[in-house]
């Protein structure tokens, strides 16, 4: 029993990251360069939007970003009840929230995507 469900009680229901990667919610960042690591959908439109206008390569926004990302997160627990951190000064212009992940990887968004 972790501590979460200790305060909070069982979840009435749980929406994995799987599922969410079906429905399109999360997005894999880049299986090769970062296992594990998901964007939100709204994270990746406004990246993909810097790509279409020919600001950067997709590699050139990601990597830098999160290379940042893996930086901060080095430095804090991996446990699951970690709620992570804030990232301003990024590429994409607003405040990012990022934390551990059910694959181990780390889920990157806004945060209002929370």
């Amino acid at each position: 029993m972790t501590s979460m469900t200790e305060f909070y009680g069982e979840p009435i229901s749980v929406y994995t990251d799987e599922q969410a990667i079906e429905d399109g919610q999360l997005v894999m960042v880049d299986e090769t360069l970062f296992p594990g690591c998901l964007f939100t959908q709204a994270v990746m439109t406004v990246i993909m939007d810097k790509v279409e206008k020919g600001q950067r390569t997709y590699l050139q926004i990601v990597a830098p970003l999160m290379q940042d990302v893996m930086m901060i997160a080095r430095k804090h627990p991996t446990e699951p009840e970690y709620t992570g951190n804030e990232l301003d000064g990024n590429v994409t212009g607003k405040t990012l929230w990022f934390g551990m992940n059910q694959s181990g990887g780390i889920t990157v968004m806004f945060p209002e995507d929370r």
